[in-house]
């Protein structure tokens, strides 16, 4: 079975993050990545945990693992599964982290979060998952993980506002090409294309 988040959505995560800078909100590396993956407290390696290895050569020893690209690539993160992967996207923005960077354009220094939430949601949108508040404390938001209903696959055309239940052909199977050979005026017939922001009403 396929991954749900596919290697292509979490390196585009991962690459955002990094660009964006400030990967462990000011906390130690196995502080950061005990919150965000919990199972490397537990994760055998080298003869004790994932985490104190993280510890040692991030912390104790910083670039024995290279740049955060190295680090990610160490503790595996394209085969995490896929909740431990959505886990760590909903984890990374929560507010414990503080991600800010003076910005000397405008002479003030500028939270790093919400762009955190635009670059993870980019990706996790097409998944079928998007990061939404869920909870406010101060100048703090809390986000939350939530799926985005909907019709899997391709949407070919939508039927709607028919007077009587239309008879529906079939004019090419393969691509999904449908007539309706009676009663043209009793239907409405939707076949632009539907663009990652959804169907409104409005269209």
């Amino acid at each position: 079975m396929g991954k749900q988040v596919p290697d292509i959505a979490r390196k585009g995560i991962v690459d955002k993050l990094i660009l964006i800078g400030e990967v462990t909100g000011g906390n130690p590396y196995f502080t950061f990545f005990e919150r965000v993956y919990p199972e490397c407290k537990k994760i055998p390696f080298n003869g004790t945990t994932l985490s104190a290895e993280i510890a040692r050569h991030c912390d104790a020893f910083p670039g024995d693992w290279g740049d955060e690209n190295g680090i990610f690539s160490v503790v595996d993160i394209f085969n995490w599964t896929d909740s431990q992967f959505l886990y760590f996207c909903k984890e990374y923005v929560n507010p414990v982290f503080n991600r800010s960077r003076w910005d000397d354009e405008v002479g003030e220094r500028i939270d790093l979060q919400a762009q955190c939430v635009e670059a993870i949601n980019l990706y996790l949108k097409d998944c079928g998952y998007e990061l939404k508040p869920s909870n406010k404390i101060g100048d703090k938001t809390q986000y939350k993980l939530e799926a985005i209903s909907g019709v899997k696959g391709t949407i070919q055309g939508i039927v709607f506002a028919a007077v009587h239940k239309p008879e529906i052909l079939f004019t090419d199977f393969l691509n999904q090409e449908i007539r309706i050979p009676h009663n043209a005026d009793e239907y409405l017939y939707y076949d632009k294309a539907i663009e990652n922001g959804g169907l409104k009403w409005g269209d």
